[in-house]
Parts: structure tokens; sequence; C-alpha cells
């Protein structure tokens, strides 16, 4: 399938879920997340914004700011870049909710004057996806922002951030998905079922 018509059709069926199905399944991800070795080890964390029925980020933000980490979030720039941005404390978090942050493509952004950290100093990183294979192939919503981040990195897991996708059971799909020739794979697939180790495609 196109990857144009099955982003539109994963959204719609996103857009379905109910909303406390979606909210079980995220408390189940969350906590299989905090319970990982590598989440009790990283120092530093990128991790994006949730919105509409993604699954939430909001508990896995607080608690590691909590547990002492390091929280970065992304900002866009120009050519389907961003930059890292660490979140100060859970304070200037909350004020996204009442708007004080920028909107870029409806998703709120850490404002400009706040400096960005060095990629290469985190240690995991969890990327959005509407849906993600056995592979480790994930579907984004197009814009390429994540390809591009993803890409300055080796493929080699030493002296790179792992990358995790966070989906739910339903997305997780054991047929490979459509992809490009420069599309990168994440490391960790975790739904709400548990935790699973891509398989060499």
């Amino acid at each position: 399938m196109d990857k144009t018509v099955l982003r539109k059709t994963m959204m719609e069926q996103r857009e379905r879920m109910a909303e406390e199905k979606a909210k079980e399944a995220s408390r189940r991800i969350t906590e299989t997340f905090f319970s990982t070795d590598f989440y009790k080890e990283a120092k530093s964390i990128f991790v994006y914004f949730s919105i509409a029925k993604e699954p939430d980020t909001s508990r896995i933000i607080l608690q590691a700011l909590a547990d002492g980490k390091i929280v970065a979030l992304p900002r866009t720039k120009p050519n389907r870049d961003m930059d890292l941005v660490p979140l100060k404390n859970a304070e200037v978090f909350n004020a996204a909710y009442s708007s004080n942050w920028p909107l870029v493509y409806g998703i709120p952004e850490l404002p400009p004057e706040i400096p960005a950290i060095d990629p290469m100093t985190v240690d995991v990183a969890i990327v959005p996806s509407l849906a993600v294979d056995k592979y480790g192939c994930r579907l984004g919503y197009g814009g390429g922002y994540y390809d591009r981040f993803i890409s300055r990195f080796p493929i080699e897991k030493k002296n790179r951030p792992l990358f995790v996708a966070i989906q739910y059971e339903s997305f997780f799909k054991h047929a490979s998905l459509p992809k490009d020739p420069h599309d990168r794979h994440v490391d960790i697939i975790i739904t709400e079922a548990g935790l699973f180790t891509p398989v060499s495609s």
C-alpha cells in the first residue's frame, strides 16, 4: 500500500480508538519502558510531545525529570531538521498546556532562546510513528524530520542513542511496512503487550 494512503488509514484507525483503551495501553507501555535497564541507566532521554491519541509520553517526560535525567524535546529547524532542547523542570513542561509554548504543526515546542544540546549526548531516543513493523521499520507522518535525525548517527549501536518506538499493539505490524531506501530502523519496540527486538530483514 502507498505510504500516503497507509498514513491516512492508520490515523483514522487510531482516532477511532476508545479513550480508555488508549490510556490503559499508554500506561502499560510506560511501565514497560520504566522497567528496562536502558531507561534506568540512561542519563539523558530525547522524547517527543505526544498529541491526539498517540501513546502518551507525558508521564515518561515527568518521571524522567523526577529521576534526575536530562530530558530533551524536539524543536524544528529549516530543511526538515530539528534541535534537541532540554527541559528545565516539570513546571516548564506543564506550561505547554497553557499555550505558553510556540506551536509548530499543532505541537508545542520550547522557545528559540533555550539552547539545544548535542544529540551525541543522548542515551535513549523515543521516536514517533503511526505504525511499526517487526523489522523495526516505522511509518512516520511524512515530514522526514525523524528520518533525518536518525540518519545523523551510524547504524552500529555503539556511540549513538538507542532508538525506541512506543506504539499500540494494534499498530505493531508483523508484515513489512512500505519503506524507502533512506529509512532507518529502530532498535526496540514497546507496546502494551511488552518489549520486542526487531528481527533481521
